[in-house]
């Protein structure tokens, strides 16, 4: 039996005003049509929804529950609805964003707020993943925009450069640093880099061009920080992307120096990725974090 949305709206109205009046003012109808309405829900079901007095409009045993189902009816219709407006709307509804731990606490600040006026009618729901995991939840559909660092494998993602970000020297204060420094003066100088699975050392590494020999012969970190602490101990030195150096990620060691590259310092590129066929892409590809 096919029950109309109409008159389970009138249902749920008479229960919540319990005066058929009130209720057909509250639904914009005449009382007799509410009234025919909600006779034509008791001749399908064929049960008497309400007991009728001149004082009160009470449900009845069938109509308690026919009021429970109308009105889960009633919500799961208006979710529908709703879903289906931002279906038409590619801007609205959850935009779900993973970033990579190398990228989220010193991009975000910038980034969120570029993101909260390009998609104002949208939740932002932020996660922070490996570069893998991302690339992963993406194809899966469970998360709709990366955050990542190229260049990396997308295959069948989409992906745009940002910008470019250089690597900055960090050592300690007596560390003796060449100068000029240059990409080719690091093959005489220890470098501490994360532990392997880290996209931020396979960059280094592609942009420093290494040989297997220079990648971590004492020490391997899971983040920044912790590779600071080391070179701030005097142990060595490590390549810092810009942006953590502009957030202040240096200040806490007070005995490290930083200092930047000469001619073409090594980089990495900062960029987003989604699915193809994400109804957000022509807004991805209009994205500028400045």
């Amino acid at each position: 039996m096919k029950y109309s949305l109409k008159n389970l709206n009138y249902l749920t109205a008479v229960a919540r005003f319990q005066s058929f009046s009130k209720a057909a003012a509250a639904c914009n109808v005449t009382q007799s049509t509410l009234s025919l309405g909600i006779q034509e829900l008791e001749r399908q079901m064929d049960v008497i929804l309400f007991e009728r007095t001149r004082k009160n409009i009470i449900p009845t045993a069938a109509g308690t529950t026919a009021i429970a189902h109308a009105k889960n009816i009633l919500e799961l219709s208006s979710t529908l609805e709703q879903e289906m407006t931002n279906i038409k709307n590619p801007n609205a509804g959850p935009l779900r964003i993973g970033v990579i731990p190398t990228i989220a606490p010193f991009l975000l600040p910038t980034a969120l707020p570029v993101m909260e006026q390009a998609f104002p009618d949208s939740a932002l729901q932020i996660s922070e993943d490996t570069t893998q995991t991302i690339l992963s939840k993406i194809r899966a559909g469970q998360t709709d925009l990366g955050i990542i660092a190229l260049p990396v494998d997308t295959k069948d993602l989409e992906s745009r450069v940002l910008f470019e970000e250089p690597f900055i020297l960090s050592a300690h204060r007596d560390f003796q640093i060449p100068n000029p420094l240059t990409t080719l003066s690091l093959a005489h100088i220890d470098l501490l880099l994360l532990r392997d699975g880290h996209c931020l050392k396979d960059h280094i590494i592609q942009a420093c061009k290494f040989p297997k020999h220079k990648q971590n012969q004492f020490f391997e970190a899971e983040s920044l920080h912790t590779l600071l602490a080391m070179v701030n101990q005097g142990y060595g030195a490590t390549l810092v992307p810009r942006m953590a150096i502009d957030s202040g990620i240096v200040k806490p060691f007070t005995n490290i120096i930083t200092k930047s590259f000469e001619q073409k310092p090594p980089s990495r590129h900062i960029g987003l990725v989604w699915r193809r066929s994400d109804l957000r892409a022509g807004a991805y590809l209009k994205l500028d974090f400045g």
